[in-house]
């Protein structure tokens, strides 16, 4: 049977190899054995392989014969076949030599696709293996291709082939791609009941990337209800596996507590109003905090859309059962406002200590009896900025509490609220009082510092691209609240007084639906720095029931600081280095999507690094790499050829190799530079092959299963900073 691999692919050399270096990676590739449990017979099929490679190779007539029989099936002229007549001479046996392609026996079928596999070429190990498992041809029993271990090995590198395949999709954000492949890969061996140490680390993979997956399915558009039905039916298996939002259950995601707030926070721009309302309110059941609290904000929001107070007079009762625990009253009182209950308002607003809040509310009712104008105005804002910007269908959505209390419908239902002595349709005195003075609604300029409003900006983005979005984890700080078991009630609490903003989403899935936000300075709350309205929630993920204590639980929910990464993975273990901080790959910004071709100038201005000056940044890379993650361990040679995330993550790697007291020793081979693509005036994309040896030690010790010399193609995005071309992203083709 012919495989498509030549005999220097088998080796890992370039076709200009001299003798020696075949010598040194025959030697290299004979003593690396596969990391992978794989057969004998499929072991001495590739080392079969490899000796017929390097007999080949290693021979200059053989070579040149070799060479000459592959260039002979390529296509070709008349004049080239004219000139190259001299290959019909050849020996039957390279004249059946195929471009690119060897014949085998078929016993030798499981130490092909295993030199398939190393060589990365996953899509080809499916497309040769597979076939024997889905028509039936392979049957472990009947040892048709000569042992039960060979075709044990076969199951073995299509499933391995399926797991690296998924991780290489899910570098490239494809993450249901990636879970199909990855599902399909653990579906084969727990059919044929095989290697359940890899059924585990398939596992492992599915569970880590399913944040990303709801993610990706809840951020299509609305009219594709199936995949996004998947997206709610994979968060809900999480929220049950951590025994709520602010459970501590483990859904082996990796995600902490406070990181699955994060992406809770960061998720909520992906569902409408309804969706949240009912999420969140059969949440609040188990019974949450910050469910509840978050059911709180939907039905507002949900009400005020709507016209229908009887569901924020919902969210009023919601908010009565956390008071025991929790300062709400301002939510109280824009509440009571909005429910026409402007005694029960203004009893909120004194029994609140929000006395930042409280000044701007003042300051805006200057000449009213009451505080209701000031409370108006904040009400509005409120909506505005801290409520709307995180449903996806309101994003867009003006508040204008006139229409809200002049709909008939409103205030038939205000009117049957008999238990409230005062309401807004009762009164037209208030009404008066309601007509907020134009300095507030001209301009902001008139308000103190610390009490001054500022509207979101927004810029609405177009078009109908659904890639997906990176979940994000930040960082929080102050994470110091403590419960007391017995009574539930939170003992100190001291978060970042930071000004908060939901992060601009990172792909374009939401355009003209998620808009790009600027920071808003909220109201100010209270006189104490660092307490604002959003910072309660995390004083809420606090109260489990009541029972449940937690100590150190994070307190800054929706402050967002410098992302650090979920989880670190050391080198040498096959995992995907993937952080749920930022995307694998540069994730176009908005601009950048509206951007049409690159400009002429732009594309003269790429021109002008060339390939040499490529080959040269490439080569001194490697060499940074060499001594970065070599013995010495010099990590701070990095900033010199790195930027941005390709900075962070190799830094990471070499504080890992030097804590873990393990490096690798790199040859460089061979670089050659495939291609260039100016991206603007200081960035340019370069793709290049690379060919290297890399041995690989542990406490001082080579470990040859981890070793290798290889060819690999990388896409490196280099960036100018100061007169300097520096590498900021690097992805692995």
């Amino acid at each position: 049977m012919q495989i498509p691999l030549d005999y220097y692919r088998i080796l890992g050399v370039p076709t200009q190899a001299t003798a020696e270096q075949l010598q040194q990676s025959y030697r290299d590739r004979a003593q690396q054995l596969p990391r992978h449990p794989y057969s004998e017979v499929a072991i001495v099929a590739r080392k079969q392989l490899l000796e017929a490679a390097y007999t080949v190779l290693s021979n200059s007539e053989q070579r040149q014969a070799y060479d000459a029989a592959t260039a002979a099936a390529a296509p070709q002229t008349q004049d080239q076949q004219d000139a190259g007549s001299d290959a019909t001479r050849l020996s039957s046996a390279i004249r059946d030599q195929q471009l690119g392609s060897i014949e085998i026996a078929e016993h030798q079928l499981g130490g092909a696709l295993l030199l398939l596999q190393e060589l990365g070429e996953y899509e080809l190990v499916l497309k040769l293996g597979t076939p024997y498992l889905r028509s039936g041809i392979l049957d472990l029993k009947q040892h048709r291709l000569g042992s039960v271990l060979s075709e044990a090995d076969i199951v073995l590198t299509v499933a391995l082939a399926e797991l690296e395949l998924g991780r290489e999709q899910w570098r490239q954000n494809h993450y249901e791609k990636a879970a199909q492949s990855l599902q399909a890969g653990l579906e084969l061996l727990l059919r044929e009941g095989l290697f359940s140490d890899i059924q585990t680390e398939i596992r492992a993979d599915l569970y880590k990337l399913r944040p990303y997956r709801i993610l990706e399915l809840l951020a299509l558009p609305e009219d594709y209800p199936a995949q996004r039905h998947q997206g709610f039916s994979l968060l809900q298996d999480m929220l049950n596996e951590r025994r709520g939002i602010d459970g501590a259950g483990n859904d082996q995601s990796g995600l902490s507590i406070n990181d699955f707030l994060q992406f809770m926070q960061q998720l909520r721009s992906y569902l409408t109003v309804t969706e949240q309302q009912e999420l969140f309110e059969n949440e609040a059941r188990r019974p949450s905090a910050v469910a509840t609290y978050l059911a709180v904000y939907a039905l507002v929001a949900q009400g005020y859309v709507q016209k229908q107070p009887a569901l924020i007079r919902r969210a009023k009762a919601m908010l009565l059962r956390l008071s025991a625990h929790q300062e709400v009253y301002l939510e109280q009182a824009a509440c009571s406002l909005l429910l026409g209950q402007t005694t029960a308002a203004s009893q909120s607003l004194e029994l609140s200590h929000e006395y930042e809040s409280l000044a701007f509310i003042r300051e805006y009712s200057v000449d009213s009896p009451d505080l209701i104008p000031g409370l108006y105005l904040y009400v509005e804002r409120w909506l505005q900025d801290e409520v709307f910007p995180y449903f996806r269908d309101l994003v867009t959505e003006k508040v204008d509490l006139r229409s809200y209390f002049a709909d008939q419908q409103v205030q038939v239902y205000l009117d049957e609220l008999t238990t409230e002595t005062s309401t807004i349709s009762a009164q037209p005195a208030l009404q008066q009082s309601l007509e907020i003075p134009q300095v507030a609604l001209a301009s902001t300029s008139t308000v103190p510092t610390e009490a001054r409003l500022v509207t979101t900006s927004r810029q609405t983005a177009t078009g109908n691209e659904t890639r997906a979005p990176q979940p994000v984890a930040t960082q929080v700080v102050d994470n110091s609240a403590m419960v007391s078991a017995s009574s539930g009630r939170i003992a100190s609490l001291n978060p970042s007084g930071a000004v908060t903003t939901l992060p601009e989403p990172r792909n374009a899935a939401l355009k003209g639906k998620v808009a790009n936000r600027a920071k808003v300075r909220r109201p100010a709350r209270r006189s104490r720095p660092g307490h604002s309205m959003q910072q309660r929630w995390w004083q809420l993920g606090l109260i489990l029931c009541g029972l449940l204590a937690l100590g150190a639980v994070a307190t800054a929910l929706f402050i967002r600081r410098e992302p650090r990464p979920l989880a670190t993975v050391a080198e040498p273990l096959e995992q995907p280095l993937l952080d749920l901080d930022r995307p694998p790959l540069p994730i176009p910004t908005v601009n950048a999507l509206a951007t049409p071709a690159v400009s002429a100038s732009t594309a003269k201005l790429g021109a002008t690094l060339s390939q040499e000056d490529i080959r040269q940044l490439i080569q001194s890379w490697q060499a940074t790499k060499a001594a970065a993650l070599g013995p010495q361990h010099a990590s701070e040679l990095l900033a010199k050829v790195l930027t941005g995330p390709a900075l962070k993550e190799w830094s990471g790697r070499a504080q890992s190799a030097k804590a873990g007291s393990w490096y690798w020793q790199y040859k460089l081979n061979q670089v050659n530079v495939n291609a260039i693509k100016p991206i603007n005036p200081n960035q340019v994309s370069a793709e290049v092959t690379v060919n290297e040896t890399a041995n690989y030690f542990e406490r001082g010790r080579q470990q040859t299963d981890s070793s290798y010399t290889d060819s690999y193609r990388v896409r490196y995005t280099l960036v100018r900073q100061n007169s300097q071309w520096l590498i900021e992203e690097m992805n692995v083709l």
